[in-house]
């Protein structure tokens, strides 16, 4: 029997929770439902691994820094492909990219298997920008010398159109490697967002990817997470983040801001006062006061006083774009609402069925995903009445019938 989402499950065992608030203030991650569960398994198979009790392994997780390095390189989730989120990718390529000054460096943060700073490689050459360079970045060891030998099986190349391949690859036995225009311009470097300074000079670059990584982190390392990476971003330059990862309660250094038919966080020119007080460090999330809540329309990209519409909005131009049949359309609408209000797990239902018609089963897994996410950290009875005679779990159960696959 599926469980209810919107409970939580059993919470972790005395040793599992000391190694969750172990790796929560080294690594800013939160441990709970799947990544809890991951945690347990992965905790069971580093000590039958070693031959030790799980009392003797997390005592050493204590005082050995390489294990604790070994379990973070397990733990963390390195599911990515190349061009992820094309729609993204094609708002920086034809609205940023040319744009950039001389020289710069681009931040690819939690870059996994190196897919992220390989694609931003190939717009950088497609777009003929031989000045520009990535430094690609992330917290598990594993994941960065897999990225550097950048040898890729053909299911690996999920994304990648059949015209790159034959321009960018070579083929090297079974697996696939970018050639020297693009392996050139990456270089790939250790780094954990919550304990590490930025790996280029405070200011330095003009865009910053950061992409389905903030998902994970609990609130005070999510905070400082976005502080590190919003220093590193200069002023006027942009910080991409995941679709379904939304930043307006937690700092007021950023704006969200439209570019192209996507969107990004734009830290101005110059600083704003902050327009509300933050929940404290380690505090959930705020909640909006309600359907007529402001949630943080900011002003637009070269345009003065015009603001990005509201949640309600731009729910209201996704249904209508899905009654149109643009598919398309009410995608776009609806990841703008998911940007700003990640809380509301029926933004993120609608932007995945939208994804789903429009043929993106991909994103719409994520969308879905993310509903889940929402719809565990969500009042229940305030859900239940949005739901329009539905119940919490009956949304629960579509949920898992999304992900598994069952339509």
């Amino acid at each position: 029997m599926t469980e209810p989402l919107h409970q939580n499950r059993p919470p972790l065992n005395p040793n599992h929770r000391e190694v969750a608030d172990l790796l929560g203030r080294l690594a800013g991650f939160r441990f709970e439902t799947t990544m809890a569960s991951r945690l347990d398994r992965c905790l069971r198979e580093r000590a039958s691994a070693l031959g030790e009790t799980e009392d003797a392994y997390v005592a050493r997780l204590r005082v050995d820094p390489e294990a604790r390095q070994q379990l973070l390189d397990r733990l963390t989730v390195q599911e990515t492909s190349f061009f992820r989120d094309p729609g993204q990718l094609e708002a920086f390529r034809d609205h940023v990219l040319a744009g950039l000054p001389p020289s710069s460096t681009v931040w690819s943060a939690g870059c996994a298997t190196g897919q992220e700073p390989y694609t931003l490689a190939m717009l950088f050459v497609e777009g003929g920008r031989d000045d520009l360079r990535v430094v690609a970045t992330d917290v598990s060891t594993a994941a960065l010398a897999r990225a550097a030998d950048a040898r890729y099986v053909d299911r690996e190349l999920r994304g990648l159109s059949p015209e790159r391949r034959e321009r960018f690859f070579s083929r090297v036995g079974d697996s696939w490697t970018p050639l020297p225009t693009v392996r050139s311009r990456v270089s790939f470097a250790h780094h954990n967002l919550i304990t590490d300074a930025p790996p280029v000079p405070a200011g330095a670059c003009p865009v910053v990817f950061c992409r389905n990584v903030l998902i994970y982190f609990r609130p005070d390392g999510l905070r400082r997470a976005v502080d590190v990476l919003t220093d590193a971003v200069r002023p006027g330059g942009h910080l991409f983040a995941g679709f379904s990862e939304s930043l307006w309660q937690v700092t007021d250094r950023l704006r969200l801001v439209r570019v192209g038919q996507s969107f990004a966080y734009l830290r101005p020119a110059r600083p704003t006062a902050p327009s509300g007080p933050l929940p404290p460090t380690g505090a959930a999330p705020r909640r909006p006061a309600g359907p007529g809540h402001d949630r943080r329309s900011v002003p637009a990209p070269g345009t003065t006083g015009a603001a990005l519409p509201s949640v309600d909005e731009l729910l209201a131009r996704g249904e209508a774009a899905t009654a149109r049949g643009d598919h398309g359309g009410a995608a776009t609408s609806f990841r703008a609402a998911a940007y700003l209000d990640g809380d509301q797990p029926l933004v993120h239902l609608r932007l995945g069925l939208a994804l789903e018609q429009s043929g993106d089963p991909g994103g719409a897994r994520r969308a879905f995903a993310a509903s889940r996410s929402a719809l565990r950290r969500c009042d229940a009875d305030r859900l239940s009445a949005e739901l329009g005679g539905h119940s919490v779990d009956e949304l629960a159960l579509l949920l898992e019938r999304k992900l598994r696959g069952g339509g």
